[in-house]
């Protein structure tokens, strides 16, 4: 298991965790608890399972949530409000007049707090949303595990209310799905 400062926000540091089994390596970033690379070893070579960037930087300026966990709810909301309990709640409309992924400041696009778990072999990552964010009620405490078993990559993703709130998280990685090809080089018919 290594970590590293990826960069910075604010100040504030992005840390990245890679884990490393006997036949895969995935990092992990606190910046929207993304999956930035994930290689699995196949007949002598490393080959990539998902889009990423090199930088903290294409991801501020490129992503368009590539990798993240997404929400409060991912997808989207149309007319960026929904109702609840008989009251109308409205929210970021950062995708025209849309709510996309959980709006421009989702929780794909905010600091999480990370801690590399040698014991489990595993990552754990906690972000607190208050009451109010991008419109949403209620807090909500999202963890998030990522965890290698072999070459599989398993990600366990929860979200505790303090109230009735919708949640629907995605984790946004683009995989590979020709050994060997690349990522960008996929036609899909």
């Amino acid at each position: 298991m290594k970590k590293r400062l990826f960069g910075r926000i604010d100040g504030r540091p992005v840390e990245e965790v890679t884990l490393e089994s006997a036949d895969a390596a995935v990092s992990i970033l606190s910046f929207g608890a993304t999956v930035r690379d994930w290689r699995v070893d196949s007949a002598g070579r490393s080959l990539p399972m998902v889009l990423g960037f090199p930088t903290l930087d294409d991801y501020l300026e490129h992503a368009r949530s590539h990798g993240a966990v997404v929400g409060r709810v991912a997808n989207r909301t149309a007319d960026a409000s929904f109702e609840l309990d008989g009251r109308i709640w409205h929210l970021d409309a950062n995708d025209g007049r849309h709510h996309l992924h959980g709006g421009s400041l989702g929780i794909g696009r905010r600091l999480w707090a990370m801690e590399a778990d040698g014991v489990a072999e595993a990552v754990h990552l906690e972000y607190l949303s208050p009451d109010g964010e991008m419109g949403y009620p209620g807090e909500v405490r999202f963890t998030v595990t990522y965890r290698l078993e072999g070459p599989r990559l398993v990600v366990e993703m929860e979200g505790h209310p303090d109230r009735p709130t919708p949640i629907n998280l995605v984790q946004h990685s683009s995989y590979n799905l020709a050994e060997g090809a690349e990522v960008r080089d996929h036609v899909l018919r």
